[in-house]
């Protein structure tokens, strides 16, 4: 049952938030296919991981398409074609948009008409940054060499150079403004977030501590709006709280950051809705709930939460059907050789925090389940090999490894429509799809006991 303070505040407030809509309609030439794809690709500051399903749209006999997509904000987007070929672009909530796509093309997607230059700006910077950095083999190598001090002067320098392009390209084209104050944001907070994400694995957490110590997390914007500013908050107060390390007392943590006034107001309050969200299926939530919600006064934040423990408790009603997974995919090969066996798979990759903090509790729930017909099977997604070996080593993970192609990954988001990690999935004896957004370790135990 939706408890008390929840549906206090549906009646508060009304009916939950809805996606706004973004129209596209265009036109497709050089292409045999007899669809157009989009796929989500950014994170929420809140929600974090995005539904990562595939959009389609039929391409008629001219050649014409149309379809609308949800968005409630902006994000990126990508579009697949060719042979492993995309083109990333950025969303934003409530446009309509007019493309010509020509697949002949290395970038097929251009706008034209209304809100062009908001949608075309992705290209532009792209081919300035390809043309300066991106394909610059000795500032890719120095990026490479460098120590943790050195990376962050690099990408705050590529970032002051991002920023100089989007000035210029805002005084020569129409730029919403909504949509060039997400930009500025981005480009502040990201060559920090970069550096963390590129130093996660050497293990240098002081040097990457140094450096968050130079912002100052007082941004309201970017704490409704930037999915950068986010996860450096989230990595500064955990670094505060207990150096950064896996796992953590997670009342304890919530408690700090109420009493932390070394961040705003609604920073603070950002960082705890975006903690129960993720915790929306765990099962000490009403007594979290409970004691936190009262700090979040921001209905935005409110909104996130109430809709997607609702969603959840909906989920528990419905009745899940097993969903067979198709043999003809390249991933299936992997899945047969456990036939007969319930697996529990975590895609998961090396750089990613919160897949490492999750381990200690994965090998509880393994000792729990030990002698029972259960794979603990582990999919490594878009990772490199040297680390994903190194990372297997030093985190002591015990069961099946296998490092996903770039054809996999695509098979597997598909599949288990993953848009973020940790992800969990669940498949039984028959190679079927129970969960396909199962339950974190530390919250599972029940869940494979009872198909067992």
């Amino acid at each position: 049952m939706i408890n008390a303070l929840l549906l206090s505040f549906l009646v508060l407030f009304g009916r939950l938030p809805v996606f706004s809509q973004v129209t596209i309609k265009g036109t497709v030439i050089n292409t045999t296919d007899s669809v157009i794809a989009f796929q989500k690709n950014g994170s929420h500051p809140i929600r974090r991981g995005e539904d990562s399903k595939r959009f389609k749209a039929k391409i008629n006999r001219n050649g014409s398409f149309q379809i609308t997509l949800p968005e409630d904000e902006i994000s990126e987007w990508v579009i697949h074609f060719g042979d492993d070929q995309f083109q990333i672009f950025d969303l934003i909530k409530g446009q309509t948009l007019m493309l010509e796509a020509d697949y002949s093309e290395p970038f097929p997607l251009r706008a034209i008409g209304p809100s062009a230059d908001d949608f075309n700006y992705t290209h532009f910077w792209w081919e300035a940054m390809q043309k300066r950095y991106y394909s610059d083999t000795i500032y890719q190598k120095r990026l490479r060499l460098a120590s943790a001090d050195s990376t962050l002067i690099l990408r705050k320098a590529e970032y002051q150079y991002a920023t100089q392009l989007l000035e210029e390209y805002r005084k020569n084209n129409t730029l919403s403004d909504q949509y060039y104050q997400w930009l500025k944001a981005k480009y502040q907070y990201l060559p920090y977030r970069l550096v963390g994400f590129e130093r996660l694995t050497l293990g240098d957490k002081k040097v990457i501590f140094k450096g968050l110590k130079q912002l100052s997390f007082s941004d309201d914007y970017a704490a409704l709006h930037s999915y950068d500013y986010s996860h450096l908050v989230d990595q500064y107060l955990h670094y505060k709280f207990n150096n950064g390390v896996y796992p953590m007392n997670v009342k304890g943590y919530l408690d700090f950051v109420v009493r932390c006034k070394e961040v705003s107001s609604l920073t603070r309050q950002s960082v705890l809705a975006r903690d129960l969200f993720q915790l929306t299926k765990s099962l000490k939530w009403d007594t979290l709930y409970n004691k936190y919600i009262r700090f979040i006064k921001n209905r935005a934040l409110l909104g996130y939460i109430t809709k997607e423990r609702t969603r959840y408790l909906t989920s528990l009603k419905t009745i899940k059907k097993p969903v067979p997974i198709n043999p003809n995919l390249s991933i299936s090969e992997i899945f047969s050789k456990y036939n007969g066996k319930l697996l529990y798979i975590d895609l998961w990759a090396s750089w990613c925090g919160p897949c490492r903090g999750e381990m200690p509790n994965a090998k509880e729930l393994k000792e729990k389940l030990a002698g029972r017909d259960v794979v603990f099977l582990y999919l490594a997604y878009q990772d490199k090999q040297e680390a994903w070996l190194a990372a297997r080593k030093d985190l002591h993970i015990e069961g099946e490894h296998y490092l996903l192609t770039p054809k996999q990954i695509k098979e597997v988001a598909d599949l288990f429509q993953v848009s973020s990690i940790p992800h969990y999935v669940i498949i039984d004896k028959k190679g079927r799809v129970v969960d396909r957004n199962a339950e974190r370790p530390g919250d599972v135990h029940e869940t494979l006991l009872k198909l067992l």
